[in-house]
């Protein structure tokens, strides 16, 4: 690969001091990975040695442009190329991930620099032609690695290459910083989650472990092929938003920080997989200020999170409702009426106390309530800009389209949340034991939800039995409805059932058939357990009082 890579730049590039330092600085950091390969380098001094590469790289004229101070400018640029040496090196924890993420990337910075700037679109391409290349023999199951000297090599390709694209771009700012960031926003996040996981378990960062954005997917139950495919998928799109925003400079800055909160929350989402395997411990042992920090700085973080979307979702509809016309006829109008419109809104959310609601328990009745709310807002902020102090210019029909907006982002990232761990509890895992529950019912809706809440073991319901035939063929939750309770020893053979859970709500008189279905699960050696509260329990126990 490095030996591809360095032939392929000497003929492709043109002669300038610029591709010397280039082919240098690869060929160097090249040969720091292969020696820490061989000879596992303490960590200070490998990362001493990838800050001389970065200072050779600032100092041969490919440094960071958007800062005219030459300190700053030298600290930014070191740092950079380090960083993303390191993420790339993090990344290489399972076969094909650190080559087809670098393969997207370096991809995508071809597409967006051609052909203005020629040198960067041949580095890209030279980088993700030799990814692709390696990728043959490192996709699952692999056959070859690439190591330090590959990964610390591609990274510092792909942070040249962001640094040169960046230059060239330096007259627009938004494109210059946030549109390689989102090419390269999945490394990042993977070494931002990493640093960030094993400091608040009180673990050394430079120290190795199974905590990677992989190892946690791996964690949910996604094979290793499957994991390398997903976040393929999602560097993919991260890529994708970066190369429209390019041609469609105007959504640059909402469609920027929408990616920022949805890797936030994919991060906290993954954060929650206990890799360390002692989270409970941790929750018991934290002191009160701990606790305290915890409890209140989620509703600081919900309402911060809000403040964002809800910006977002507002300078939006200005952007369709002035579709068209230059962004100095209404950017004042936005300035001037955003605190009103968003403080209302958000006080609105408080009142209604929509932040008293847990995200993975979201119901209709929580999504309504949200609703209510934003339309109070937008009633109220309408009150405003429109009866009591009126401004002059101002649209009605941004405040419709606001409101639209609104409730899509607030109520969309919180179900996107409840829909990927409910995705998550639906994959097929390794080793987990399969459940058939009888009766879709309310009881057997609840067995279902307790099943995929289970955090001691591993489970996976594979189907319902009920004897209404308009259920057959119907789903609950996802999961398939396969036949009534005679089907039931043709399921635990087709399935290989583990466990049958009785949720169904049977009159006293058909014991009888609850005996034969026991005994059907256990001639197939599946354990056999009732679900203690069902519906019609339930209802009995409210009724006797």
């Amino acid at each position: 690969m490095a030996l591809a890579i360095l032939v392929a730049l000497m003929v492709v590039l043109p002669t300038s001091r610029v591709s010397a330092v280039i082919i240098a600085g690869v060929a160097a950091t090249f040969a720091l990975g292969l020696l820490d390969d061989f000879r596992r380098m303490a960590p200070s001094t490998k990362l001493a040695g990838q800050a001389v590469i970065a200072a050779g790289l600032f100092f041969g004229g490919v440094r960071v442009e958007i800062v005219t101070f030459e300190p700053v400018a030298f600290v930014m640029t070191v740092l950079w190329v380090v960083g993303l040496m390191n993420a790339v090196n993090l990344m290489d924890n399972m076969d094909g991930l650190a080559a087809g993420i670098t393969a997207i990337a370096s991809a995508a910075l071809a597409i967006a620099a051609y052909p203005e700037n020629i040198p960067v679109a041949l580095i890209g391409a030279v980088t993700a032609g030799a990814a692709v290349g390696f990728l043959v023999h490192n996709f699952h199951p692999a056959r070859m690695f690439m190591g330090d000297a590959g990964s610390l090599m591609l990274g510092f390709l792909l942070a040249s290459a962001a640094i040169l694209h960046t230059a060239s771009s330096a007259a627009n700012v938004g494109l210059a910083v946030l549109a390689p960031l989102a090419v390269l926003a999945l490394p990042i996040f993977d070494t931002a989650l990493v640093t960030t996981s094993r400091r608040l378990a009180g673990r050394p960062i430079s120290q190795g472990g199974r905590d990677h954005t992989s190892h946690r997917l791996a964690a949910l139950g996604l094979t290793d092929r499957g994991v390398v495919l997903f976040l393929y998928v999602v560097a993919a799109s991260l890529a994708g938003v970066a190369l429209f925003t390019e041609a469609v400079s105007g959504l640059i800055l909402p469609l920027f920080a929408l990616a920022v909160v949805a890797l936030v929350l994919f991060g906290l989402f993954l954060y929650e997989v206990d890799v360390y395997g002692n989270r409970k411990s941790e929750t018991r042992k934290a002191g009160p200020i701990a606790r305290g920090i915890a409890t209140y700085g989620r509703f600081g973080a919900e309402i911060a999170l809000d403040l964002v979307l809800l910006t977002v979702a507002y300078y939006l509809a200005f952007l369709l409702r002035f579709e068209g016309f230059a962004e100095t006829a209404w950017l004042y109008l936005f300035v001037q009426t955003i605190p009103i419109v968003v403080s209302l809104q958000l006080l609105s959310l408080v009142v209604f106390r929509a932040y008293r609601t847990l995200w993975r328990f979201l119901a209709l009745t929580d999504v309504l309530n949200m609703a209510r709310a934003l339309t109070v807002g937008g009633l109220a902020a309408a009150a405003v800009l429109l009866v009591i102090a009126p401004i002059p210019g101002f649209s009605r029909v941004v405040l419709v389209l606001d409101w639209l907006l609104a409730a899509a982002l607030v109520i969309g990232f919180r179900a996107s949340v409840v829909w990927l761990r409910h995705w998550f509890t639906l994959r097929p895992q390794r080793g987990a034991r399969k459940v058939l529950i009888i009766g879709a019912t309310d009881a057997g809706a609840l067995a279902l939800r307790l099943v995929a809440r289970m955090s001691d073991a591993r489970y996976e319901t594979v189907g319902f039995l009920d004897d209404d035939p308009g259920k057959r063929y119907r789903r609950i939750a996802g999961v398939p409805i396969v036949g009534t309770t005679d089907d039931l020893a043709a399921a635990l053979a087709k399935y290989h059932v583990d466990l049958v859970l009785y949720a169904n709500d049977l009159p006293v008189s058909d014991e009888s058939l609850v005996d034969r279905l026991e005994a059907t699960c256990r001639n197939f050696g599946a354990e056999w357990r009732q679900f203690a509260t069902s519906a019609s329990q339930l209802s009995q126990s409210f009724q006797s009082r």
